[in-house]
């Protein structure tokens, strides 16, 4: 079943004493205990010159990244032929000498992290500034890539101004000038390049009661004032101004079949398909740990196949692993690698995936770090170190599992 996976947990736990991340008494990474231990040498947190080799679930006589695959040999996610995107910030490209060309080596497809959401974009009534986030469309045609446009309408990063409305005919009509506006300028300035949009993002929520959770929609403006057709109605407008774009709901914690907020979006969405809304597929944000729950993989792939049902596309649209939760030494890098495998590949083997988005391309620059690692009122040392390349964007382990998924390795 899982040897591969049970060997690297029980060496780890021999290693530290367990498995919590505030334990001080683990081996950091790549010392001389961990290899002696482990038997893996130099087992670094980036960069690694070995891997452990897991058999793949599609053909056991192959096996993913053996032990002794050097880490710099010139592969890349866009070479796989899979549509596998980042979440990328207009400065940071004007900033890092490494980050841009780290994204056009590895990555075919971007979404703009901040730059074109509506606080952004349309900071003051009817006044727009498309500056950062055209840098971002003209860096990604520039590089052979498409674009995700994250995200139309979303009650979050609203400017105050959007807030304040009143009436129902005051949101109706900035909420249709924002997307026309937006989806006109791309359509026509970027012909072809941004191929999909997050047309709403995280409209529901979850309300707990004493029998439990219950989904319900968000209060912002746009229900306040427009109720639950606003939906409908900003899927309505994106379509009728450009008919070629992949239209998709976005949203987090509905990415298993069970839970009340999951049940809430895939009902959500069924009846948006079932009244003829022009709804072409769901992102699963999967901002997720290390452990394979969660949703696990088997769950993510049954929520998959329900969507696929009706007919639409799907997309993991943000994910990253945080460490928080186990820590960055030799056990939590391999369980972060074995998480994306196995999520990934859940996506990627279904007829219906369209695409695969990281939020993020270093861990330095991971939106995660603005929080840290907590337990309770305690911040721990350690870090949240989500995604496949490390502060220097060197390769972690986290890269190869993503890589094998993409090349049609899933971890046994």
């Amino acid at each position: 079943m899982m040897r591969s996976r049970l060997w690297v947990m029980g060496l780890a736990a021999s290693m530290s004493g367990g498995l919590g991340c505030g334990d001080e008494d683990r081996a950091p990474a790549g010392s001389e205990s961990s290899g002696a231990q482990t038997g893996v040498e130099s087992l670094q947190p980036e960069e690694p010159a070995q891997l452990i080799s897991y058999e793949c679930r599609q053909d056991p006589a192959r096996k993913s990244t053996p032990p002794g695959a050097v880490a710099s040999e010139a592969q890349s996610f866009r070479e796989t032929g899979r549509t596998v995107g980042a979440a990328v910030a207009a400065w940071r490209l004007a900033e890092d000498e490494q980050y841009g060309p780290t994204i056009a080596a590895q990555f075919n497809q971007l979404t703009a992290e901040n730059e074109m959401k509506w606080e952004s974009i349309e900071p003051e009534p009817g006044v727009f500034d498309f500056t950062a986030a055209d840098a971002l469309v003209t860096f990604a045609q520039q590089n052979g890539m498409k674009v995700r446009g994250h995200t139309l309408v979303w009650h979050s990063q609203l400017p105050t101004w959007v807030d304040e409305l009143t009436g129902a005919d005051a949101v109706r009509a900035a909420l249709t000038n924002h997307i026309q506006t937006v989806v006109a300028h791309y359509r026509d300035n970027f012909p072809g390049v941004v191929v999909a949009w997050d047309v709403v993002n995280e409209a529901l929520n979850v309300q707990q009661g004493p029998m439990g959770g219950t989904a319900i929609f968000r209060d912002s403006v746009f229900y306040r004032e427009l109720g639950e057709g606003f939906i409908a109605e900003a899927f309505q407008i994106a379509s009728a101004t450009d008919p070629d774009a992949l239209l998709f709901y976005n949203d987090f914690g509905v990415e298993g079949v069970n839970g009340a907020k999951s049940t809430g979006t895939f009902d959500m969405v069924s009846g948006l398909v079932a009244a003829g809304v022009p709804i072409h597929g769901m992102g699963f944000q999967m901002h997720t740990g290390p452990l394979d729950q969660g949703p696990g993989a088997a769950d993510f792939a049954a929520n998959i196949a329900r969507y696929a049902g009706l007919g639409l596309q799907v997309e993991i649209t943000e994910m990253d692993v945080s460490l928080c939760a186990i820590g960055g030494n030799v056990l939590g890098q391999e369980l972060q690698r074995y998480r994306y495998n196995r999520i990934l590949t859940a996506c990627l083997e279904s007829p219906a995936c369209r695409s695969v988005t990281l939020w993020g391309v270093g861990d330095a620059n991971s939106w995660l770090n603005d929080n840290g690692c907590t337990q309770g009122m305690i911040t721990l040392e350690t870090q949240p170190a989500p995604l496949a390349f490390g502060d220097t964007y060197a390769r972690k382990p986290a890269w190869w599992g993503i890589y094998d998924a993409l090349t049609g390795c899933e971890y046994q």
